[in-house]
């Protein structure tokens, strides 16, 4: 079989591979993945590459040879392109080479970071795409582009809804958010600009729930009025400000927030998270009037069969948590962990792994206050610090803080 003649860089395999995976929708993980592409390949370009290839490219079975070139052909045809030297000589690889001249010019004052937005907003979602945005908004936050963040999420292709790139949208509104937090000027643009946005999710709402900060509330009274006839969002709405109510002790606030809660359930289809936040907002409402009930109510429940997946069970036991946390719930919060996701503790999702070092913190603390020093330890030596989401770093830094003086 032909090989390539001369020596293949490893930037064009890095780049072929994440094209492959970014075509086929999820990363190659495992032997299912390989054989599962294969079959894919075969669909879209009508030529075979075997699973095992596929293992080896993507470092599944040990190896130190190359692709050969008919790999590379099938591999770039399969992403798009007439072949390998096709890739080779493509706009893909030449856009990395502009990406980074954008920032260098921005950088040297050429040019400010808004005129390079305008540039970006042509180009298709990448890896480079997303770290040259991500530079980008530390650029423009440090020369005071207003222009820029008031024009960011306008005809962005970087925004609408590609799985394979949900890691990189997500650090990209981690940022975003945190500069917000910092900045009453980007409060201003946030509060005009950030909500109702046309995309799948409404990303600086949902994605940065920094419900500690007061600008926060605002947004969300702007959500709320955008996404009136939107149950979905209206129950992320409730929730949320259901919880602050039941902090504040205004009860009948909560009462009326659990209330449309349910009304709006009518006509929905709850996501797993938002499913976790009704049985907190419902678990609170039982709570008020008897503690058994609302206990019993929540340990009848089969989490297994709502979330079969662990890593949504994980990340629903977590938001679920938040609600009973607040009521210092902590006996049943150390019962439903212990039946539905005491023994899982490798992940395979960033988020669950996240989600999980942060139900690490609720459980030591909650064993602790039951004086269960054993339980504590095991759950406090999985805690890794580094891992606390952006928007909720204060609040388990501190929790964690106090567990370390208990």
């Amino acid at each position: 079989m032909a090989r390539v003649k001369y020596q293949i860089q490893e930037e064009h395999l890095f780049e072929i591979k994440s094209l492959v995976e970014y075509t086929f929708g999820k990363k190659v993980l495992n032997a299912t993945d390989s054989f599962d592409l294969a079959k894919h390949i075969f669909e879209k370009v009508k030529t075979s590459v075997s699973p095992d290839t596929l293992r080896r490219l993507f470092g599944l079975i040990e190896t130190n040879s190359k692709p050969s070139l008919f790999t590379l052909d099938v591999l770039t045809k399969y992403v798009g392109f007439q072949g390998y030297y096709d890739f080779v000589n493509s706009i893909a690889l030449v856009g990395k080479h502009n990406l980074n001249k954008q920032i260098l010019d921005c950088i040297s004052d050429e040019k400010m970071p808004f005129q390079t937005l305008e540039t970006l907003q042509k180009a298709q979602p990448s890896i480079d795409y997303y770290n040259t945005l991500q530079q980008l908004i530390l650029l423009a936050h440090q020369k005071n582009d207003k222009l820029f963040f008031e024009k960011l999420f306008i005809n962005q292709l970087g925004f609408e809804w590609i799985t394979f790139f949900k890691y990189e949208i997500y650090q990209t509104i981690q940022l975003l958010g945190k500069l917000v937090e910092k900045n009453e000027w980007l409060q201003e643009i946030a509060l005009k600009n950030y909500v109702g946005l046309p995309f799948f999710f409404d990303y600086f709402v949902e994605w940065y729930v920094s419900d500690d900060q007061a600008y926060y509330f605002k947004l969300l009274e702007e959500y709320n009025k955008f996404h009136d006839n939107n149950s979905e969002k209206q129950i992320f709405f409730h929730s949320i400000m259901g919880l602050q109510a039941y902090k504040n002790k205004r009860f009948k606030n909560f009462e009326h927030h659990f209330q449309t809660i349910l009304e709006r359930k009518k006509n929905s289809i709850p996501n797993n998270v938002l499913l976790s936040r009704i049985l907190g907002i419902k678990f609170l409402n039982d709570l008020r009037k008897d503690k058994v009930v609302a206990e019993n109510n929540l340990l009848k429940i089969d989490f297994y069969a709502l979330f079969p997946d662990i890593g949504d069970r994980v990340t629903s036991i977590f938001f679920l948590f938040n609600y009973l946390f607040e009521s210092k719930s902590f006996s049943l919060m150390t019962q439903l962990a212990e039946k539905w996701v005491s023994n899982e503790t490798i992940f395979f999702s960033i988020w669950t792994r996240i989600n999980w070092n942060q139900l690490c913190v609720y459980l030591t603390y909650a064993y602790l206050h039951l004086n269960n020093k054993e339980f504590a330890e095991n759950y406090y030596k999985q805690i890794n610090t580094s891992l606390f989401e952006v928007y909720n770093r204060s609040r388990f830094q501190l929790l964690y803080d106090k567990i370390n003086l208990m």
